[in-house]
C-alpha cells in the first residue's frame, strides 16, 4: 500500500485489511530490539553499581568518620593539629556555599524563564533565547575558573579597598 500523506492512524497500527509484513522480522526491528536490550542491561548494571558503592560505603566507612565519633576531626595517621577543629565547620560551610549558589543561580534562572514565557514579545524572545541557551551550555567549571581568575582579583584589588575605606569600623571588607 502506498503512503498518500493523509494517513491519520496512530504509529504502529496496521492498515485495515493488511496482514502486516510477509517476513516475521526486519532489520529495523532487530536493531531496535538489540538497542533496547543493550540499554536495559546498561541501566540495570548502573543501578547495581550504585547499590554496590552504597554497600561498600556502609560497610567500610572513611576512617576519619569511624575513628573519631566526636566533633573533633583529625585524619588517621597524622598528629592532631595544634588547634583542634571539628567536622562541623566543613558541613556547615558546604551547606552555606550550596545555599548561596542556589540563591545566586536558581532565582535569576526562574525569573528569566518567567520573563521569557510570560512577559516578553516574540521578537525579544527570539533574541534572548539563543543567548540563554548558550550560557546554559557552558560548563560550570568554566564559570568557576572565570570567577577565580577575574572576579576574585577584582574584589580583592578594587572593590574591597573601596568598601573597606568607605565603611566605618571593622568589617569583612577591610583588607
Amino acid at each position: 500500500m502506498e503512503y498518500t500523506g493523509t494517513d491519520t492512524r496512530p504509529i504502529g497500527q496496521p492498515v485495515a485489511g493488511s496482514q502486516g509484513s510477509s517476513r516475521p522480522w526486519n532489520w529495523r526491528t532487530l536493531k531496535d530490539s538489540i538497542a533496547r536490550h543493550t540499554l536495559f542491561t546498561a541501566a540495570v548494571l548502573l543501578i547495581l553499581l550504585l547499590i554496590a558503592i552504597g554497600v561498600v560505603l556502609a560497610r567500610r566507612p572513611c576512617p576519619s568518620w569511624r575513628l573519631t565519633p566526636s566533633r573533633s576531626w583529625s585524619p588517621p595517621g597524622l598528629a592532631p593539629p595544634r588547634g583542634a577543629f571539628g567536622l562541623a565547620p566543613f558541613i556547615i560551610g558546604s551547606f552555606a556555599v550550596t545555599l548561596m549558589a542556589m540563591v545566586l543561580g536558581v532565582v535569576p534562572a526562574v525569573l528569566s524563564g518567567v520573563y521569557l514565557a510570560e512577559y516578553t514579545t516574540a521578537a525579544h524572545r527570539s533574541m534572548l533565547k539563543p543567548v540563554l541557551d548558550l550560557l546554559a551550555g557552558i560548563p560550570s567549571v568554566v564559570y568557576g575558573l572565570w570567577g577565580i581568575l577575574f572576579v576574585v582579583p577584582l574584589i580583592r584589588e578594587v572593590i574591597a579597598p573601596v568598601l573597606g575605606s568607605t565603611l566605618a569600623g571593622p568589617s569583612c571588607f577591610s583588607p
